[in-house]
């Protein structure tokens, strides 16, 4: 993996700016993977990156498994690995028939559940990884593919 960005996060403020800092990178056909424990602030930076894409409203898709925002700019499908518990979960919510339409961004929490090699190879990855270190955390966006 490649490192683009890394960041000390201290506040919500830190996040947006970040999150404008990755903006650029997600267009159609990329998928952004998220890992972080529970607590760290994936859906945080998820309803931020929204927000600077016009669209506000975001809920973590736990119970859920997935969300499908529309904005001006694309459509962002959202998907929360975190219950899943083997492969007939990932194939009983649809994840794989969310890679056929290339006309959207897919942002996937959790997502160490799935094998990095499982994940398609003909779309673009990022990868977030973000680390709680006592007061702050450590937010750090590679390109994955």
């Amino acid at each position: 993996m490649k490192l683009i960005l890394s960041q000390d996060i201290f506040d919500e403020v830190s996040v947006k700016k970040f999150a404008v800092k990755v903006k650029p990178y997600l267009k159609l056909k990329n998928m952004l993977l998220l890992e972080g424990d529970l607590g760290a602030g994936k859906t945080t930076f998820i309803n931020l990156l929204l927000e600077s894409f016009g669209y506000t409203g975001v809920s973590s898709p736990t119970y859920a498994f997935r969300h499908t925002y529309l904005t001006d700019q694309l459509k962002i499908e959202h998907v929360d690995l975190y219950r899943l518990e083997g492969d007939e979960d990932i194939e009983s919510i649809g994840l794989w028939d969310l890679f056929h339409n290339s006309e959207s961004l897919i942002i996937i929490e959790w997502a160490s559940r799935v094998p990095l090699s499982d994940w398609p190879m003909d779309w673009k990855r990022y990868q977030l990884e973000i680390t709680v270190e006592g007061n702050r955390r450590k937010y750090n966006f590679y390109e994955a593919s």
